[in-house]
């Protein structure tokens, strides 16, 4: 999962030990970021093995995440008004996802130089080097050819990534949370991961002042996840979390939550 939340790290971080009073706007009616998450997968195309998902909507309508949202507008969105617009973002190594209330020209706005239309949509170019097309109410980022994959995906003539029958599965048993995390290993452990695992999902939900992180394995086997169950840590490797493991068939779920109070880290964007 490292590769997976790669720009969710420092968000996560900071999400954990803010714990500000905000003005909460609450003014927009939306669906649940899961939901959200899901829209955003049927886009993207089959090849797609990284995916992480910030639910940006429950950054700016939270009150004690009033900071987290300052931070997550500078670092990543630009201290604009425009970063009100956006509901939710997705980064996965080919693409860029943002959702919300918002036109393509609004997107784009002075870095466009050209656009051309492909399968009933319009791409804009941009001075990026990279193409945008505006999907429903989404604006999908990256280089042409990913662009205009999820096109394809969209007009029926390619899989999604949410066609993957392990990450559908993975999705129904992760909880709705600010952020959400999908990695598809196909049996390799060269991340690091557990040996035997074909995917994993992580989810970050708020449990009161701290954060519980959900994380579900799918194994190739469940002998396999009945071996991990058996040898793995009930307790992280730095001390501060405990872990609760549950095992149902090739799946396992385990949910940490912390022992103490979350010590404060240096935070390194």
């Amino acid at each position: 999962m490292r590769n997976a939340v790669r720009f969710l790290i420092v968000v996560l971080t900071l999400a954990t030990i803010v714990s500000v009073a905000g003005c909460s706007s609450g003014s927009k009616s939306i669906a649940a970021g899961k939901d959200r998450a899901v829209s955003m997968m049927q886009m993207l195309p089959a090849y797609t093995s990284n995916f992480s998902f910030l639910d940006t909507y429950m950054f700016q309508t939270d009150e004690n995440l009033s900071s987290a949202w300052a931070f997550i507008k500078g670092y990543y969105l630009g201290n604009t008004s425009f970063s009100e617009r956006i509901n939710g973002m997705v980064s996965t190594d080919e693409l860029s996802i943002f959702e919300g209330d918002f036109t393509l020209d609004q997107f784009v706005g002075k870095t466009g130089n050209g656009s051309y239309n492909y399968g009933g949509f319009k791409i804009t170019t941009s001075t990026y080097n990279t193409s945008v097309v505006m999907i429903n109410s989404s604006a999908v980022t990256g280089y042409d050819y990913d662009v205009r994959r999820c096109i394809d995906v969209v007009n029926g003539n390619e899989s999604s990534f949410y066609d993957n029958e392990d990450v559908k599965a993975i999705m129904n048993l992760l909880p709705s949370g600010l952020e959400l995390a999908i990695q598809v290993m196909n049996n390799s452990s060269s991340s690091g991961e557990p040996i035997g695992s074909l995917a994993e999902g992580a989810s970050w939900t708020k449990s009161g002042a701290d954060y519980a992180e959900t994380k579900v394995y799918q194994f190739n086997s469940s002998d396999i996840a009945q071996q991990y169950v058996a040898t793995a840590r009930n307790v992280s490797e730095d001390g501060t979390m405990n872990i609760a493991r549950t095992q149902n068939g090739a799946f396992v779920t385990e949910v940490m939550t912390p022992l103490t109070s979350t010590p404060t880290p240096t935070l390194t964007p």
